[in-house]
């Protein structure tokens, strides 16, 4: 694979999990991914949330939390993905129950080209299982959580790149389902919150949490998108608590890329 180089209803808690490519609105980076000092960047989400009817995702291939994918966490968002009620597509901020990602101050805008395969990463600060999507929506249209879902993204393959802080990249294989209309892929690291491991780490200091990588996916972007300003989601529906963790990066889609920068030359 290129290598590539990047530039609530709220407990009082420390960040869980962030994007960290794109630069989003929330602030996560692939130099310091899930390491402690970028929890702020990782606490925009909504807890305490179940998802409102009978479970969607039932293929245990698809679970995180083991011999407690039971019962116990039946309800819990992961077992429906995309229908547990969240605060904000962006996310809530934990400081303040009233903080909306969608408030933020726009990111620096990434441009994508339609009809290519582009690059979107995440990682883990907290390690609650479940899965997560990417998705779009127009600026055009209200960001609202129908709109994101209206316009999902998807791998098109089953693989997923570790990208390390010092720059090593391993790829490992993922697992991904679509429910709804919303391709959503399987947390591939598994927790240590639940008595052990519940599966095989996919390489080696694969496991838990506060991660120092990303995990980073293949996205394909339409031909036929429409041109234009967008919103790129990312939303992590956990299988091992009540809670659901959003970012968002703001999006040019485009058919020409701009041209990269020339450097200056000092004397």
């Amino acid at each position: 694979m290129q290598h590539f180089v990047m530039f609530s209803l709220l407990v009082g808690a420390a960040g869980h999990g962030l994007m960290t490519f794109p630069p989003s609105r929330q602030g996560g980076t692939l130099e310091k991914a899930g390491h402690n000092d970028q929890g702020a960047g990782a606490s925009w989400y909504t807890t305490g949330i179940i998802h409102p009817g009978l479970p969607t995702l039932n293929d245990r291939s698809m679970l995180t939390a083991g011999i407690l994918a039971g019962p116990s966490m039946i309800m819990n968002p992961w077992r429906a993905p995309g229908s547990a009620p969240i605060q904000s597509p962006c996310g809530s901020g934990y400081t303040q129950a009233s903080n909306d990602g969608l408030n933020l101050p726009a990111s620096v805008k990434t441009s994508w080209k339609r009809g290519t395969s582009v690059k979107a990463a995440w990682a883990i600060y907290q390690n609650h299982g479940g899965g997560y999507s990417w998705r779009l929506c127009p600026q055009t249209e209200k960001p609202t959580e129908a709109c994101f879902q209206a316009h999902p993204l998807t791998s098109p393959d089953n693989t997923t790149t570790v990208h390390w802080t010092d720059g090593r990249e391993e790829t490992i294989p993922t697992r991904r389902t679509t429910i709804g209309g919303v391709q959503w892929t399987r947390n591939p690291i598994p927790s240590d919150e639940v008595g052990g491991l519940p599966f095989m780490p996919p390489c080696s200091g694969c496991m838990g949490g506060f991660n120092d990588f990303s995990l980073v996916d293949n996205l394909a972007i339409p031909a036929d998108l429409p041109l234009g300003e967008y919103l790129l989601s990312w939303r992590w529906d956990c299988e091992i608590t009540t809670q659901s963790w959003q970012n968002c990066a703001d999006i040019s889609i485009v058919d020409e890329m701009p041209p990269a920068p020339i450097p200056s030359t000092i004397v």
